[in-house]
């Protein structure tokens, strides 16, 4: 039986997915910094708060944990980043991706490259967006659940979350700044957020009744925190890593508080929308590039701009258009996402009546 999905996790997800679109669209500037302190820190957040402790209690179960992961985090990254390293030349030659990207025509030893590369987490395809994200995720839920685990096995309760939070600490202090591979670096970072919503579920943190006067309070502080950190770091790869977990850790709270609102207060069919974007958030990711593409060559065509900014990462600075960049993605991203379902299960039904003598 299926755990039940907690509403405003997934309103949250919904949030965040649309503030990373919003953030592709965007030109630099004060506003896109801070979309920058909390997007990814956001998603590591509510992963952290989803986690079941089972899988920590013996290396039995860590081992059931990594082939879960496996399934739902490496796979997608390989499928996605896969299919788009197969259409590499293709999109090369329409400009959807161009070389003031880093990308090129791929002959034979191109493909081999860059499919070695993909196969061991070392990087994916341009238009596969903010899918890298999910090998950061992949490496910080293993090293999470192998030092809970590990700890487990010599400390009580109380002192092994002590112990966890301390090494995770140092992970982020000491690795977070240093140019490691295959995106150890953002693992690193990542870390601290996701072990954050760990153990706020497990203390029951965001359980804690407050009367509406220090909810608006928290909230107006937080945001402002979130606003006065972003002069200091554009980003939550920042250098400064105390102001970067500081301004994170506001902002992710300000999206907690406006998401359980949401669920709360919000007419029953805009939860529903924000629930099943909240859903999808990994199809979103996965196309948004690519919808993006179309959005530009739009954009180009109404302007008779030159066709070549389609392939490049200069963002769209017209308000309108960045709001219908943010809506053809959302939309967009879905309706392949309902396509390529649609397919996948045709060709699984196709397939079975062969395997099973279906069709003589």
């Amino acid at each position: 039986m299926k755990d039940k999905r907690i509403e405003w996790i997934d309103v949250a997800k919904a949030i965040g997915i649309i503030i990373v679109l919003a953030y592709h669209a965007c030109p630099d500037g004060y506003f896109k910094n801070m979309m920058w302190q909390m997007h990814m820190p956001l998603f590591a957040f509510l992963s952290g708060i989803v986690y079941k402790e089972e899988y920590s209690l013996n290396f039995q179960k860590v081992r059931i944990f990594i082939v879960k992961k496996i399934e739902k985090l490496y796979i997608p990254f390989e499928a996605y980043s896969l299919f788009f390293l197969l259409l590499h030349n293709f999109f090369y030659k329409i400009n959807f991706i161009g070389e003031i990207n880093g990308n090129k025509i791929l002959s034979g030893g191109g493909y081999v490259k860059q499919f070695v590369s993909i196969l061991t987490l070392g990087g994916g395809e341009s238009l596969t967006g903010a899918l890298w994200y999910l090998i950061p995720l992949f490496e910080l839920e293993i090293i999470f659940t192998v030092l809970l685990c590990l700890f487990k096995q010599i400390k009580k309760d109380k002192e092994c979350n002590c112990v966890v939070a301390v090494i995770v600490a140092f992970i982020y202090i000491l690795f977070s700044n240093l140019n490691l591979p295959r995106n150890l670096s953002n693992a690193s970072r990542l870390i601290l957020f996701y072990s954050a919503g760990y153990f706020c579920k497990k203390y029951n943190v965001l359980e804690l009744k407050r009367s509406v006067p220090k909810q608006v309070a928290a909230l107006v502080g937080c945001l402002a925190i979130w606003m006065g950190c972003t002069l200091y770091s554009e980003s939550w790869q920042g250098k400064n890593l105390l102001i970067t977990a500081v301004s994170a850790g506001a902002a992710i709270y300000c999206v907690v508080e406006i998401s359980k609102f949401l669920t709360k207060v919000a007419k029953e069919q805009v939860v529903a929308i924000l629930k099943y974007i909240g859903k999808k958030t990994m199809p979103i990711v996965a196309w948004h590039f690519l919808v993006y593409c179309f959005v530009k060559m739009a954009y180009v065509w109404c302007y008779n701009l030159d066709r070549t900014l389609v392939a490049t990462k200069e963002a769209i600075c017209d308000p309108k258009w960045i709001a219908i960049y943010v809506v053809c993605g959302l939309i967009g991203s879905l309706l392949i996402d309902e396509i390529v379902s649609e397919i996948k299960g045709y060709v699984l039904k196709i397939g079975g009546k062969f395997l099973y003598g279906g069709i003589k």
